[in-house]
């Protein structure tokens, strides 16, 4: 009969510990877990931005819809990095996307932010939340999509960009400090001092 004091045999990752299952909610591609697409049905994934005051966590909930349906979105379209007149290097912002971590780019935050105060409710599609940015195979087959995807949401919501007292020494830059403004068709710019159109 075998001691009890016997070590027990290592596991696959050489540790005396049973390996955990469970991933670190900080793992970018944890939330699309479960969520995956289907290229035949033309699938993406599009989310919920749940209530909260200005300074409450981002909090939203992902789901799959096909393009091919019916379903009432809108599109977020920001810039990448930080806008101009605002630091080189972008910096990150943590929200949990189907109560699990997930890291955006301040600008997208700040949108989201400015979204969940004035939005209507309506899901919102952006491609760092809805595209799995580590997965090259998906990656190609949406951006294969994207004009089908702008094509089929309600509206497109350009953010511009917070405001910056650099861009406002510059007239032709204007128009690119804090604004949220919704196209559908056509564009509009609003005037950030006066929020007249033109």
């Amino acid at each position: 009969m075998p001691s009890s004091d016997a070590p027990s045999p290592p596991m696959e990752n050489g540790s005396s510990h049973p390996a955990t299952k469970s991933r670190s909610l900080s793992d970018p591609s944890s939330i699309y877990e479960g969520l995956e697409l289907n290229d035949v049905l033309k699938q993406t994934r599009i989310f919920t931005l749940e209530p909260g005051a200005w300074k409450d966590p981002i909090r939203c909930t992902l789901v799959v819809v096909s393009l091919l349906k019916l379903t009432v979105y809108e599109a977020i379209s920001y810039a990448w990095g930080e806008t101009a007149g605002e630091s080189d290097r972008p910096s990150k912002e943590t929200i949990l996307v189907n109560e699990k971590e997930f890291e955006i780019s301040a600008n997208l935050a700040s949108a989201l932010r400015h979204l969940r105060v004035s939005h209507t409710g309506s899901p919102l599609w952006a491609d760092a939340i809805s595209h799995n940015q580590s997965n090259n195979t998906e990656m190609n087959k949406q951006v294969g999509l994207m004009r089908m995807i702008y094509q089929k949401c309600a509206a497109v919501r350009i953010w511009l960009g917070k405001e910056s007292p650099h861009l406002l020494t510059k007239p032709l830059d204007l128009h690119r400090t804090m604004n949220l403004l919704v196209v559908s068709g056509t564009t509009t710019i609003r005037h950030p001092v006066t929020g007249k159109d033109r």
